[in-house]
């Protein structure tokens, strides 16, 4: 496989006070039984306040593949990935989040298919299946025999809903996720939209990550958090309607966007053309936007705090 001493392939992982979970992926990694030289391991420490810190430490002097540690101020988990990728000394990176874990026996079959796209320096992207933890695969269904892609165009193939992402190191390094000063959440569906014009992207058939979404995840709220991150939110929904798409597509984007522009002008937020050209002529979605937005501010919900870990929030009683 890969003779250079350097190792092929990150495994970059952003946590945030999950030292309970940590284990079980570390456990997965060691279980693997590829050449230590092909892969290392690098956590970024979103200012967890356990004990994921000791717990790092106690396993660097016996792992049997290279691990290293980035302790940050706590941001959230699109910065905590700027952050990482300046420290990738792979080829490529995926992005395995603390609550997951790597399925027995995979890894060595993904890294020997990323050598196969490694020589095209078109493709920036691999998108792998996911399994959840009760053995079900995620709602995404991977298209047969159709080579490299534009990702904004998968989804005339696909609807790409709960996959794991691994990126080329120049790619990822071409395209940091916006950082918006008092906001700690932006969907990972920027980054792929982002670099989508540049590079290709790669289906991978086969599940390399097992996931166990928390009861604190995204999915549980997911209107709340983008309510409370607007600008990030306008960031994803602006880079979502850039390509071409369907009617239905491009509405519900524009939809979006303009819905956390209110969100964001509530909030006091300037947010200029300058920084995030609206879509246009999306602003014939505004006054329907308005209302959804207005919806969001006045309907009852909990309060929520980030876990950033994934950068998703815990819900308070």
């Amino acid at each position: 496989m890969h003779g250079s001493n350097q190792p092929f392939l990150t495994i970059m992982t952003p946590t945030w006070n999950r030292a309970h979970l940590l284990p079980r992926l570390y456990a997965s990694l060691v279980r693997q039984g590829v050449t230590s030289s092909c892969f290392e391991w690098l956590i970024i420490d979103d200012g967890s306040t356990d004990r994921t810190a000791e717990y790092l430490a106690s396993l660097a002097p016996d792992a049997p593949f290279p691990l290293r540690v980035i302790r940050l101020e706590n941001g959230g988990k699109h910065r905590a990935i700027n952050a990482g990728a300046q420290h990738i000394q792979g080829r490529w990176a995926m992005i395995v989040d603390s609550d997951d874990y790597l399925v027995e026996g995979s890894l060595d079959h993904f890294i020997e298919f990323l050598m196969i796209w490694d020589s095209d320096q078109s493709v920036g992207m691999i998108m792998s299946k996911m399994r959840f933890l009760n053995g079900n695969h995620a709602q995404t269904v991977f298209p047969r025999n159709v080579g490299k892609i534009r990702y904004y165009k998968r989804a005339a193939l696909t609807e790409v809903i709960d996959c794991t992402f691994s990126f080329r190191k120049e790619a990822i390094l071409l395209f940091p996720y916006p950082e918006v000063i008092g906001e700690k959440f932006m969907a990972h569906g920027w980054l792929p939209n982002a670099m989508s014009e540049r590079f290709f992207s790669v289906f991978y058939d086969d599940v390399v990550v097992c996931a166990e979404y928390q009861k604190d995840g995204v999915s549980s709220n997911p209107v709340t958090i983008r309510s409370k991150n607007p600008v990030s939110a306008m960031h994803v929904y602006r880079i979502m309607s850039l390509y071409p798409q369907t009617f239905k597509r491009r509405l519900k984007n524009n939809l979006s966007f303009w819905r956390y522009f209110f969100h964001a002008k509530w909030k006091g937020k300037v947010v200029s053309d300058e920084d995030i050209p609206k879509p246009w002529p999306s602003i014939y979605v505004a006054p329907l936007s308005w209302m959804l937005a207005s919806f969001d501010k006045f309907r009852r919900r909990p309060r929520a705090v980030f876990d950033q870990s994934r950068s998703y929030p815990h819900e308070l009683k």
